[in-house]
């Protein structure tokens, strides 16, 4: 079994109000998510014990996981939702206090480009989710797994193929293999979820519903994200046991 546990920068907790909503981005998507359904199933022991004043989460993952039999089933038990804006916007709205949402801006290209031993997210044009947190007045908080990088080998076999049905389907077809068969490695420290602090999307200004978001505050959202991201990956990596690693950010 592979430990898994939720590591709060010591900046965060002061700053999650329970009467706010937020989104949690987190990298990397891994080969496999296996941070996402770890928090999923085991709910309680993880993500509530970390955040007990903000009781409603939803995990957001793509659309193609529900058109398959089981997988939808177990998807909808571990607080998964579709990943698309109305969904999202929906949950947000009937969440009310103490919202959060986790989601994985890198989604299925970011899983095709996992590399064991390679700390790799894809950014460049994912900025959906800064426009809905302007949009929806959530505050961003960056989330990084370290170890989850290291669980599979991941083949580059096809990968041509692969991506183009990545990208028309909108589902990756990851090749991987573990120590022996699907049997993952095991990371020295396990796979640690670090939470940073609020990056301060809306610092100096109060959130108004319905007021206008232009692209260039997605724009500068995205880069002090971005710029938050690294900062959270730098400080903690030599604690978490990749003090040598550096962040791709593609």
């Amino acid at each position: 079994m592979i430990p898994i546990s939720i590591r709060l920068t010591t900046e965060i907790t002061p700053d999650l109000s329970p009467s706010g909503s937020y989104i949690f981005p987190c990298h990397p998507h891994g080969a496999l998510a296996f941070n996402r359904a770890a928090v999923g199933f085991c709910m309680s022991e993880l993500y509530d014990a970390a955040f007990p004043q903000l009781p409603n989460l939803k995990v957001l993952v793509a659309s193609a996981a529900f058109y398959v039999p089981i997988v939808r089933e177990l998807w909808l038990a571990s607080y998964c939702i579709e990943a698309s804006k109305k969904v999202a916007v929906a949950a947000i709205k009937r969440g009310g206090r103490g919202t959060a949402v986790l989601v994985y801006p890198g989604g299925e290209t970011e899983q095709l480009l996992t590399v064991r031993g390679r700390e790799r997210v894809y950014l460049s044009g994912r900025k959906g989710f800064i426009k809905l947190a302007l949009e929806r007045g959530c505050e961003v908080c960056p989330v990084y797994a370290f170890g989850e990088s290291d669980l599979y080998e991941h083949s580059q076999l096809f990968i041509g193929l692969r991506r183009t049905i990545q990208k028309k389907f909108g589902a990756a077809v990851p090749l991987i293999y573990g120590q022996i068969g699907l049997l993952p490695y095991f990371p020295p420290n396990g796979v640690k979820l670090v939470w940073g602090a609020p990056i301060g999307l809306f610092k100096g200004r109060k959130w108004a519903e319905g007021e206008e978001v232009t692209q260039a505050m997605i724009d500068d959202g995205h880069a002090l994200y971005v710029a938050k991201l690294k900062e959270l990956f730098d400080s903690e990596k030599a604690s978490m046991g990749y003090g040598d690693r550096e962040l791709e950010i593609l």
